[in-house]
């Protein structure tokens, strides 16, 4: 019968496209409506100066009392805000000095700051009507000399507070931009902390990121990071078709290694093609190296499997970090690149700069790094990372599972244990599979509490859900850890014979849950190993055939048990079926004496499974026996006793 080829690389890269892009599209959707995360990067040009909202949008990361959160502008990270934690409010701003949190301020603070912006690039777009080729145009160069010298910032004192403003331009009224409040002085920084300090080192981050930022909109920078842009692409393309060429010649190997398993399958399964001495001895010696073979080959199944999805993988990844880079060359695709990437305080939090442009980090690795303390990871990364992360330690586990398995057969003598090594191997791998599906679950549990989606009628709901399944998941719990104890006990593998209560079969496959029986008549017998009380093994590393035969009790006994020790004996010299006794046959003797005969009994010791053809091969034989020395089988005899009945006379 021909095996369907598995379909390529192609159709399964078009496939799980197919089911993965409307899923994927779905969850951002709810997520992006769920979530709000969007002031993370979305710039927010049409919001007032002074209107702020009370829910905290922004990320914000906490330094013992006090919290931080990021301000940004135009999509990057220029500074954090500090605000102090009210712990007996959950997190409200406390003290008299603090109107907003964190998160407020650094939206006012941003809002502020784009509006500038938006300003200056207004201001200027009269004056860059000609084309630009360089990035140091003197274009540039002159138009942001003047637009420094038209934004002014600087300090004031109001009491005990220090305040800094910014004009834009000149003639329009200073606008207040930042408040230096006791959690900025209180938090951990290397700088100075007295007010004034960090006041003027706010007025002068300010002003160069505004300049910085109104440069990086102008076309020479565009240019430039089109350019970037149009070599990390090339690069990305390469590295893609290196990935490509690799699958598939791994590919190629996993079709070969496929094929060949099959066909050592096939030979296990097809009949023997001759009955020689030689060969029926060597049985053994061929069903141990074919089952070597086979764990050797789905070893290096596993582990191809484990490096096409590596790769497959690490191609999704690679792609999804590299649109995300060339989305953060681009003021006006940063926010998506904050998205996907997420976002990053590190340098900020140690060195507690309030505005420093230079100090920025790559927000994955210092999510990892941090174990995101000073880090968040976007949201679509998060789920690539999860789904890739499972998937390669599930291909891992399997690796590990027919590794572990093959080494351990192999130091095996008992052929048992090593027919063993097929079943022990499923098994690992379904508790790997099991393992890696817990913790994720948990991670996505942990994350939607970090991210404050699980509200306390979710949680309640959650509550019930966890209730039900734990009732409903008893007896699979319990058909789960009785298949374990059937594996590590060895009351039956694959291939065995057993009687499980009044069911019997060929067993055909043992797994966590369910034990499949065939029978005779061909049906196939599932049993969930819960149910499984008393097992009865009729082929556990040796057989033996128990024969007892009833002879007339006029028969000579010594005579018939000599002819049965000697049909025995001639079966176990025979060299076709020398190599399935293990031992010499041995008479018991008489076991019985009844009316219907004498009950002669002997044993015949068999290797697994041979205790069925040998005992029909010795009742034959006996038979012939039996009937060329005349000797009659047992009989049930009925004698009638009573007075003698009166003849009737002839007439």
């Amino acid at each position: 019968m021909p095996f369907p080829l598995p379909p390529g690389p192609a159709a399964l890269k078009r496939k799980l496209l197919v089911c993965l892009l409307p899923a994927l599209g779905c969850l951002l959707v709810v997520l992006t409506g769920l979530l709000p995360v969007q002031a993370q990067f979305l710039p927010a040009l049409e919001a007032s100066a002074t209107q702020v909202t009370s829910a905290q949008f922004l990320p914000v990361f906490s330094q013992g009392n006090v919290e931080l959160s990021p301000v940004f502008l135009d999509g990057r990270i220029i500074g954090t805000v500090s605000g102090f934690i009210d712990f007996k409010k959950s997190g409200a701003p406390a003290g008299d000095d603090a109107a907003y949190t964190a998160s407020e301020r650094a939206h006012v603070i941003h809002s502020r700051l784009q509006k500038i912006l938006s300003s200056m690039t207004a201001y200027t777009s009269r004056s860059l009507s000609e084309p630009m080729d360089q990035q140091r145009d003197p274009t540039v160069f002159k138009l942001r000399n003047l637009l420094a010298r038209n934004l002014h910032t600087f300090v004031r004192q109001v009491g005990s507070r220090y305040e800094v403003f910014l004009v834009f331009p000149r003639s329009d009224p200073p606008e207040l931009v930042f408040t230096v409040t006791p959690a900025d002085v209180a938090r951990i920084r290397l700088d100075s902390s007295e007010p004034a300090s960090i006041a003027r080192r706010v007025a002068s981050g300010v002003r160069k990121s505004l300049l910085d930022a109104w440069e990086e909109r102008q076309p020479p920078a565009l240019w430039q990071a089109a350019r970037r842009g149009g070599l990390g692409l090339l690069l990305l393309f390469l590295a893609s078709a290196v990935g490509v060429v690799i699958q598939k010649r791994l590919y190629g190997a996993y079709q070969a290694l496929t094929t060949r398993l099959r066909q050592v399958v096939q030979e296990e399964h097809s009949p023997d093609r001759g009955s020689s001495s030689r060969e029926s001895k060597s049985n053994i010696l061929q069903v141990q190296r074919r089952l070597s073979v086979r764990m050797t080959l789905r070893q290096r199944l596993s582990l191809i499997s484990f490096y096409r999805s590596f790769l497959f993988w690490g191609q999704c990844l690679l792609w999804s970090c590299g649109i995300a880079w060339l989305a953060g060359l681009f003021y006006w695709s940063r926010p998506f690149s904050n998205w996907v990437f997420g976002i990053s305080v590190r340098g900020l939090f140690s060195t507690g700069r309030a505005f420093a442009p230079e100090n920025q980090g790559w927000a994955p690795l210092d999510w990892v790094m941090t174990l995101g303390k000073e880090a968040t990871i976007g949201i679509p990364l998060l789920i690539l990372f999860l789904a890739m992360l499972t998937r390669i330690s599930i291909k891992a586990g399997n690796v590990f599972s027919d590794r572990y398995v093959n080494r351990w057969a192999h130091l095996q003598d008992d052929t048992r244990a090593r027919l063993r090594g097929p079943t022990l191997s499923r098994a690992l791998r379904a508790w790997v599979r099991v393992g890696v599906y817990l913790l994720l679950g948990m991670v996505i549990f942990y994350q939607l509490h970090q991210l404050g989606a699980l509200t306390q009628a979710v949680a309640i709901l959650l509550g019930f859900l966890s209730f039900a399944l734990s009732l409903a998941s008893q007896n699979l719990l319990k058909d789960l850890i009785s298949g374990l104890m059937i594996l590590i006990e060895d009351q039956f593998a694959v291939g065995d014979v057993v009687s499980i209560g009044d069911q019997s079969g060929l067993v055909e496959s043992v797994g966590l849950r369910v034990t499949q029986l065939r029978n005779l008549d061909g049906e196939l017998i599932t049993i969930p190993n819960g149910t499984i009380d008393t097992v009865r093994n009729l082929s556990s590393s040796w057989s033996r055939v128990n024969y007892a035969l009833t002879v007339s009790i006029a028969a000579d006994v010594d005579a018939v048990m000599a002819l049965m020790e000697s049909v025995a004996q001639d079966l176990y010299h025979e060299p076709a079926w020398a190599d399935r006794i293990l031992e010499p046959p041995e008479m018991l003797g008489i076991d019985e004496i009844a009316h219907s005969g004498v009950l002669i009994r002997i044993l015949i010791k068999t290797q697994p499974l041979q205790q069925w053809p040998v005992g029909r091969e010795y009742r034959r034989r006996l038979k012939q026996a039996l009937d060329a020395s005349g000797i009659a089988v047992g009989v049930p005899r009925l004698d009638l006793v009573g007075p003698a009945l009166p003849r009737t006379p002839a007439p």
